[in-house]
């Protein structure tokens, strides 16, 4: 994966899209360590899904996105449902944080320009607008796109997107929260008091 992560940085999408993929197709793991097996596949799907949407490879995207927002038949939950808390800040992948604005811009130019709006696409557009963490308002306009979608009427599995951001958001707050508590551990070569 962090090859992959590597061939992003460098603007390299295709191939960080492929070194995603190959991590994903060798992923294997034990059957009862599903939840972790499905978190790693979950991450790299995320993976797969970022580095699609900056190499404008819209299919592939909202391929991989659908993926994270199945619910397993086995214990009707995402794969991971905190997928989305995984990346902290998107930009800080880039090599010019900048480029995020950029891919976003192309996002919303391509569904703008549809004759038809599809949930796909307006999902990929909600994605790519809420990741954008350093801006407040492309990620409430995110938020507000996924919520769009959050309606019996639009086909599964887009209605989850809203739900994974809320989760993520929260989960976020959470930690910043316990991070800034003080506590009681000690380490062990620390004296009692």
């Amino acid at each position: 994966m962090l090859s992959g992560w590597e061939f992003f940085k460098a603007g390299r999408y295709r191939e960080a899209v492929e070194t995603f993929n190959m991590a994903d197709a060798i992923m294997v793991g034990e059957p009862s360590e599903r939840e972790a097996n499905l978190r790693q596949r979950a991450e790299c799907k995320l993976a797969i899904l970022y580095g699609a949407f900056a190499g404008a490879m819209h299919s592939q995207a909202t391929g991989a996105m659908s993926w994270l927002l199945q619910r397993d038949r086995v214990t009707n939950e995402l794969p991971d449902p905190l997928f989305l808390a995984r990346i902290k800040d998107i930009r800080e992948k880039y090599d010019n944080p900048a480029t995020l604005s950029t891919h976003v811009r192309m996002v919303e130019t391509l569904v703008a320009g549809q004759q038809q709006r599809t949930a796909p696409m307006l999902a990929l557009r909600a994605f790519a607008l809420w990741s954008d963490r350093g801006n407040v308002r492309s990620r409430t306009d995110g938020l507000h796109e996924a919520k769009t979608l959050a309606n019996p009427g639009v086909q599964k599995p887009w209605p989850e997107l809203y739900g994974a951001m809320l989760r993520a958001d929260s989960s976020t707050a959470n930690e910043s929260v316990a991070a800034s508590r003080p506590t009681d551990v000690r380490l062990p070569w620390e004296p009692a008091e």
